[in-house]
Protein backbone atom coordinates (compact mmCIF):
# COMPACT_ATOMS: atom_id res chain seq x y z
CA UNK A 1 0.00 0.00 0.00
CA UNK A 2 3.16 2.89 0.83
CA UNK A 3 4.11 1.49 -2.85
CA UNK A 4 1.01 2.11 -4.03
CA UNK A 5 0.49 5.41 -2.03
CA UNK A 6 4.13 6.69 -3.74
CA UNK A 7 5.47 7.23 -0.05
CA UNK A 8 8.35 4.24 -0.76
CA UNK A 9 10.05 3.41 -3.83
CA UNK A 10 9.38 0.20 -5.10
CA UNK A 11 11.87 -2.08 -5.09
CA UNK A 12 11.68 -4.20 -8.50
CA UNK A 13 8.96 -4.32 -10.94
CA UNK A 14 6.71 -2.17 -12.83
CA UNK A 15 2.74 -0.84 -12.66
CA UNK A 16 0.33 -0.51 -15.57
CA UNK A 17 -2.50 1.46 -15.74
CA UNK A 18 -5.32 1.36 -18.35
CA UNK A 19 -4.32 -1.08 -20.56
CA UNK A 20 -1.06 -2.07 -20.14
CA UNK A 21 0.29 1.93 -19.81
CA UNK A 22 3.16 2.05 -17.37
CA UNK A 23 3.14 4.34 -14.50
CA UNK A 24 5.30 6.12 -12.00
CA UNK A 25 3.94 7.50 -9.21
CA UNK A 26 4.75 11.15 -7.36
CA UNK A 27 5.51 11.73 -4.35
CA UNK A 28 3.09 10.95 -1.00
CA UNK A 29 2.83 13.97 1.10
CA UNK A 30 0.96 14.21 4.35
CA UNK A 31 -2.23 15.05 4.01
CA UNK A 32 -2.98 14.85 0.49
CA UNK A 33 -6.22 13.80 -0.84
CA UNK A 34 -5.59 10.16 -0.83
CA UNK A 35 -2.37 9.67 0.53
CA UNK A 36 -3.35 9.12 4.21
CA UNK A 37 -3.06 6.04 6.05
CA UNK A 38 -5.30 6.43 9.09
CA UNK A 39 -9.38 6.32 7.96
CA UNK A 40 -10.76 10.19 8.67
CA UNK A 41 -7.06 11.14 9.29
CA UNK A 42 -8.10 14.60 7.35
CA UNK A 43 -11.34 15.08 8.30
CA UNK A 44 -12.62 17.78 10.51
CA UNK A 45 -15.15 16.65 13.06
CA UNK A 46 -16.69 20.79 13.65
CA UNK A 47 -17.34 20.64 9.54
CA UNK A 48 -20.28 19.25 8.00
CA UNK A 49 -20.07 16.37 5.62
CA UNK A 50 -20.26 17.84 2.37
CA UNK A 51 -17.68 20.46 3.28
CA UNK A 52 -15.41 17.61 4.68
CA UNK A 53 -15.85 15.65 1.25
CA UNK A 54 -14.23 19.52 -0.19
CA UNK A 55 -12.21 20.76 2.49
CA UNK A 56 -9.23 21.94 0.73
CA UNK A 57 -10.84 21.98 -2.64
CA UNK A 58 -13.71 24.10 -1.66
CA UNK A 59 -14.74 26.28 -5.24
CA UNK A 60 -15.17 29.62 -4.87
CA UNK A 61 -16.68 32.94 -6.53
CA UNK A 62 -15.21 36.23 -6.02
CA UNK A 63 -13.22 34.60 -3.40
CA UNK A 64 -15.55 33.45 -1.26
CA UNK A 65 -16.83 29.87 -0.40
CA UNK A 66 -19.81 28.55 -2.87
CA UNK A 67 -22.02 26.95 -0.59
CA UNK A 68 -24.19 25.91 -3.73
CA UNK A 69 -21.15 24.75 -5.43
CA UNK A 70 -19.84 22.39 -2.51
CA UNK A 71 -23.17 21.14 -2.27
CA UNK A 72 -23.43 20.08 -5.85
CA UNK A 73 -19.54 18.75 -5.96
CA UNK A 74 -20.33 16.90 -2.16
CA UNK A 75 -23.30 15.17 -3.98
CA UNK A 76 -22.22 14.24 -7.11
CA UNK A 77 -18.86 12.37 -5.17
CA UNK A 78 -21.56 10.77 -3.60
CA UNK A 79 -23.35 10.02 -6.37
CA UNK A 80 -26.78 10.77 -8.30
CA UNK A 81 -28.97 10.34 -4.76
CA UNK A 82 -26.41 11.13 -2.03
CA UNK A 83 -29.23 9.44 0.36
CA UNK A 84 -29.53 6.39 -1.94
CA UNK A 85 -25.72 5.89 -2.26
CA UNK A 86 -24.09 7.09 0.39
CA UNK A 87 -26.83 8.35 3.29
CA UNK A 88 -24.18 10.49 4.33
CA UNK A 89 -24.97 14.32 2.88
CA UNK A 90 -28.01 14.64 4.71
CA UNK A 91 -25.56 14.05 7.98
CA UNK A 92 -24.57 17.28 9.52
CA UNK A 93 -21.10 15.92 10.81
CA UNK A 94 -19.56 12.50 9.96
CA UNK A 95 -19.76 10.17 12.96
CA UNK A 96 -16.77 8.45 13.39
CA UNK A 97 -18.19 4.64 11.82
CA UNK A 98 -18.51 6.95 8.84
CA UNK A 99 -15.53 8.36 8.37
CA UNK A 100 -14.32 6.03 5.84
CA UNK A 101 -17.25 6.79 3.58
CA UNK A 102 -16.69 10.11 4.06
CA UNK A 103 -12.77 9.45 2.84
CA UNK A 104 -14.18 7.59 -0.52
CA UNK A 105 -16.05 10.36 -1.62
CA UNK A 106 -13.29 12.61 -0.99
CA UNK A 107 -10.93 10.33 -3.14
CA UNK A 108 -14.34 10.39 -5.91
CA UNK A 109 -14.40 14.12 -6.07
CA UNK A 110 -10.69 14.60 -6.92
CA UNK A 111 -11.20 12.05 -9.91
CA UNK A 112 -9.13 8.94 -8.18
CA UNK A 113 -9.25 6.44 -10.66
CA UNK A 114 -7.68 3.82 -7.86
CA UNK A 115 -9.12 3.48 -4.95
CA UNK A 116 -7.40 1.28 -2.11
CA UNK A 117 -9.31 0.36 0.39
CA UNK A 118 -7.09 -0.95 3.72
CA UNK A 119 -8.99 -2.81 6.17
CA UNK A 120 -12.37 -1.08 5.80
CA UNK A 121 -14.87 -1.99 7.79
CA UNK A 122 -12.80 -2.15 11.16
CA UNK A 123 -14.66 0.43 12.64
CA UNK A 124 -18.39 -0.07 10.69
CA UNK A 125 -21.70 -1.32 11.53
CA UNK A 126 -23.16 -3.88 9.82
CA UNK A 127 -25.30 -1.13 7.94
CA UNK A 128 -22.26 0.90 7.09
CA UNK A 129 -20.34 -2.46 5.64
CA UNK A 130 -23.53 -2.99 3.96
CA UNK A 131 -23.74 0.19 2.29
CA UNK A 132 -19.77 0.00 1.48
CA UNK A 133 -20.35 -2.93 -0.25
CA UNK A 134 -22.84 -1.69 -2.42
CA UNK A 135 -21.31 1.50 -3.05
CA UNK A 136 -18.22 -1.04 -3.89
CA UNK A 137 -20.49 -3.18 -6.62
CA UNK A 138 -21.19 0.76 -8.03
CA UNK A 139 -17.81 2.03 -8.37
CA UNK A 140 -16.73 -1.25 -9.82
CA UNK A 141 -19.76 -1.01 -12.73
CA UNK A 142 -18.57 2.41 -12.88
CA UNK A 143 -14.78 0.68 -14.29
CA UNK A 144 -12.98 2.46 -11.03
CA UNK A 145 -10.38 -0.01 -9.77
CA UNK A 146 -10.60 -1.03 -6.36
CA UNK A 147 -7.74 -2.38 -4.04
CA UNK A 148 -9.61 -4.19 -0.76
CA UNK A 149 -6.94 -5.19 1.45
CA UNK A 150 -8.35 -7.57 4.55
CA UNK A 151 -8.09 -10.36 6.55
CA UNK A 152 -11.67 -10.49 6.80
CA UNK A 153 -11.55 -13.14 4.16
CA UNK A 154 -15.75 -13.30 4.18
CA UNK A 155 -15.61 -9.89 3.22
CA UNK A 156 -12.90 -10.47 0.35
CA UNK A 157 -14.85 -13.09 -1.44
CA UNK A 158 -18.05 -11.01 -1.24
CA UNK A 159 -16.35 -8.01 -2.67
CA UNK A 160 -13.49 -8.92 -4.91
CA UNK A 161 -13.15 -10.17 -8.53
CA UNK A 162 -9.74 -11.32 -8.21
CA UNK A 163 -7.86 -12.19 -5.26
CA UNK A 164 -3.84 -11.89 -4.77
CA UNK A 165 -2.47 -13.28 -1.04
CA UNK A 166 0.61 -11.24 0.03
CA UNK A 167 3.32 -12.71 2.19
CA UNK A 168 6.11 -10.89 3.68
CA UNK A 169 5.68 -8.47 0.70
CA UNK A 170 5.53 -11.11 -1.75
CA UNK A 171 2.96 -12.58 -3.87
CA UNK A 172 2.52 -16.02 -2.99
CA UNK A 173 -0.71 -17.12 -5.11
CA UNK A 174 -3.70 -15.37 -7.00
CA UNK A 175 -6.38 -15.96 -8.79
CA UNK A 176 -10.47 -15.64 -9.99
CA UNK A 177 -12.04 -15.27 -6.60
CA UNK A 178 -15.11 -17.49 -7.83
CA UNK A 179 -11.90 -20.30 -8.02
CA UNK A 180 -10.62 -19.86 -4.56
CA UNK A 181 -11.85 -21.00 -1.85
CA UNK A 182 -11.31 -19.76 2.05
CA UNK A 183 -9.02 -22.85 2.53
CA UNK A 184 -6.78 -22.04 -0.08
CA UNK A 185 -6.19 -18.65 0.89
CA UNK A 186 -5.93 -19.82 4.51
CA UNK A 187 -2.99 -22.16 2.95
CA UNK A 188 -1.36 -19.45 1.08
CA UNK A 189 -1.32 -17.33 3.78
CA UNK A 190 0.79 -19.06 6.36
CA UNK A 191 3.64 -20.88 5.16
Amino acid sequence: MKVLSGAHAPDAGQMWLEAGRSCRLTRWRPGAPGGDDLPGAVLAPHLTVEENILLGLEPSRFGWIDRRAVRAKAAAASGSSATRRFALIAASRPHRGRQQLVEIARALAVGCRILVLDEPTSSLTSQDVRRLFDLIGQLKQQGLAIVYISHFLEEVKEVSDRITVLRDGRSVGEGRTAEMSIDRIVALMWP
